[in-house]
């Protein structure tokens, strides 16, 4: 996807083969589209769904920046970039007069599959749109959530399938089991954690069994099988966890669930106990910490510092070589670097807006 957006800011002009290619990926990308309202109209009927269908929701927003993303380089990038600031209006006008610049620009071939994208529409009416173009089944909850779980990583991310896999631990049929079982090998590590603990917080003991059964080939599930029965409610050093904490926290909320997946991947995590301190040396500019949970005060300032704050010592104008900070309580941290931060400031100017204003 950053390939395809850098060639739309790069206003590239592909060839016949190419048109082509992308088309398809168009279309393929309208039919993800449509795929996540059909998911979000299947979890609409009941307030127990709320994780899902956030994840959902930024799923089907991911899939529309892809779409706009695959039409600037298939048409002129300027036009598509005002045809989407005019949708995102809240004027009427605006939004119609974006439909009108569409349909002048986009080709006969596109337009009957790209106009209801542009559209406001709920869920339900978006999949009467596509009808005859894309067929979704209605599935009842238990079934999405599989066919979440088991669909291609295009249609659905390694996050959105996380959080489907927790979901189904209230169904306790012979397939959910299996489709637990089998997901503890998988190869994405968040994935697999969320299978891990499911599992465990369903069956401990054919959890167990299933650890050893697989352990002498994966020794990395062996470790997080110790980590998850050592202590079931310390799960925020689980990668599931941390971006659960993260994504609670406005300075995060708006970041992609992949980018921030792997943000809590690699950054480790640590924990004060009350009273205890965290020194940080200042002349180390690249180490960050962020706390997630409890309560730590600065002793330079006497000022608390929220969850979801990142502390940096870039900004700091005390004289002093170290940074120290105090547990109220308990407190959880993640402890990262400027590398890792750096990679989420370029690829999301909202989040980057956020850190600068909070420095």
């Amino acid at each position: 996807n950053r390939v395809i957006t850098a060639l739309g800011n790069l206003n590239y002009e592909p060839n016949k083969l190419e048109g082509i290619i992308l088309s398809q990926r168009l279309e393929d990308e309208i039919r993800n589209y449509v795929y996540a309202s059909a998911a979000l109209n299947d979890f609409s009927s009941s307030e127990k769904n709320e994780d899902i269908i956030k994840a959902m929701k930024a799923e089907k927003k991911l899939k529309k920046e892809k779409v706009f993303a695959l039409l600037s380089v298939i048409y002129d990038s300027f036009a598509i970039q005002l045809i989407r600031e005019n949708l995102e209006s809240k004027s009427a006008h605006s939004q119609g007069f974006a439909i009108e610049i569409a349909d002048t620009v986009v080709d006969e071939l596109h337009k009957k599959m790209l106009l209801p994208v542009f559209e406001d529409l709920s869920d339900i009416e978006l999949l009467n749109k596509y009808k005859d173009m894309f067929i979704f089944k209605r599935l009842s909850v238990k079934d999405r959530l599989i066919d979440i779980i088991n669909s291609e990583y295009s249609v659905t991310g390694f996050y959105t399938k996380a959080v489907a896999i927790g979901q189904l631990y209230p169904y306790k049929i012979n397939s959910v089991i299996r489709i637990l079982k089998t997901n503890l090998v998988h190869p994405n590590q968040l994935v697999r954690e969320a299978a891990a603990i499911t599992l465990f917080d369903k069956d401990e003991e054919l959890f167990k069994e299933q650890v050893n059964r697989f352990a002498p080939k994966m020794p990395k599930l062996k470790y997080l099988s110790l980590k998850i029965i050592k202590d079931e409610h310390k799960r925020s050093f689980l990668i599931l966890e941390k971006l659960r904490l993260l994504k609670g926290f406005d300075m995060f909320k708006d970041i992609p669930d992949e980018q921030l997946s792997e943000f809590a991947k690699y950054s480790k995590e640590e924990t004060i106990n009350k009273n205890d301190t965290l020194t940080i040396d200042k002349q180390n500019k690249s180490e960050l910490h962020i706390p997630l949970a409890g309560e730590i005060v600065n002793i330079d300032t006497s000022e608390i510092v929220e969850p979801g704050t990142i502390i940096s010592t870039m900004n700091n104008t005390n004289t002093d070589d170290l940074l120290v900070l105090l547990a109220k309580e308990k407190t959880f941290l993640l402890k990262t670097n400027m590398y890792l931060l750096n990679n989420l400031l370029v690829n999301n100017i909202k989040f980057a807006e956020k850190y600068i204003e909070s420095i």
